[in-house]
């Protein structure tokens, strides 16, 4: 009576077989592409292009508030970092799929002695003080303004966002190194003085090898370029927008 069921099961021994080496080669060959598969490559830094590298390029003189395009890069770039991301492909292996990449790079805006630098925008973007409002705007003398814009330009997901520390200097005659440069650098740094400079002490820019084009809404209507306070303060500044009086400007002139 058990005949019949017996003879079936030595009947699937082959099937069984078959299936089992067949499972054996597939995951062979996954391990196998898996061990061989390459993730991306990390860009270096004479990958990047820096916004503008021009040496003794002159600085324009802020008058009222304006935003100031195209910034200088006064050295090349500092610091680059670069953390990778993986994705499991296969058993117990993982591959790289992007990297996030991080610059400390040194910037010159203007020439020295205004207000302050009252919004950063990359590109078309504002991210400080406040990502996406132009009309919020910091107040004046900020040093340091902290970036929390990693949901721009798509997120982590898609190009990165932006974040980190930026230094401000107005590049005033007591100007000391800043602290960035100098643990970067060394201690034998001058201080740039006489321009207003803008740091990225290692501010992340996304997963794309490139630095887009940034840009600073700068303020002077309380300061002369000398450093001295603005003759007439209290009729110097015009208008909704903080435009510089024009009689100040040929003053000054």
């Amino acid at each position: 009576m058990f005949a019949m069921p017996i003879l079936a099961v030595f009947q699937l021994i082959p099937f069984l077989w078959q299936m089992f080496v067949a499972m054996a080669v597939s995951t062979g060959v996954s391990l196998l592409l898996a061990r061989k598969q390459k993730g991306a490559k990390p860009a270096g830094k004479e990958d990047f292009d820096l916004p503008t590298a021009e040496e003794g390029r002159p600085y324009p003189v802020l008058f009222g508030c304006r935003r100031i395009r195209s910034p200088n890069a006064v050295s090349p770039l500092i610091q680059l970092s670069v953390k990778a991301k993986k994705k499991r492909s296969g058993i117990g292996s993982k591959t790289t799929v992007a990297h996030y990449y991080s610059v400390g790079l040194h910037l010159g805006v203007c020439q020295a002695n205004i207000d302050g630098i009252r919004q950063i925008w990359v590109a078309d973007t504002c991210v400080w003080p406040v990502l996406n409002d132009p009309t919020s705007q910091a107040s004046d003398g900020q040093t340091l303004a902290t970036i929390a814009a990693g949901e721009c330009f798509g997120g982590y997901k898609r190009e990165g966002g932006i974040s980190g520390p930026v230094h401000i200097q107005y590049g005033r005659s007591d100007q000391t190194l800043d602290s960035y440069l100098s643990a970067q650098l060394g201690a034998d740094q001058p201080a740039y003085r006489g321009f207003t400079g803008v740091i990225l002490a290692l501010v992340y820019i996304g997963t794309l090898p490139q630095i887009k084009p940034w840009s600073f809404l700068g303020k002077r209507t309380d300061t002369l370029t000398d450093g001295s306070a603005m003759w007439y303060i209290s009729k110097a500044a015009v208008g909704s927008e903080g435009d510089l009086n024009a009689i100040h400007i040929l003053y000054e002139l």
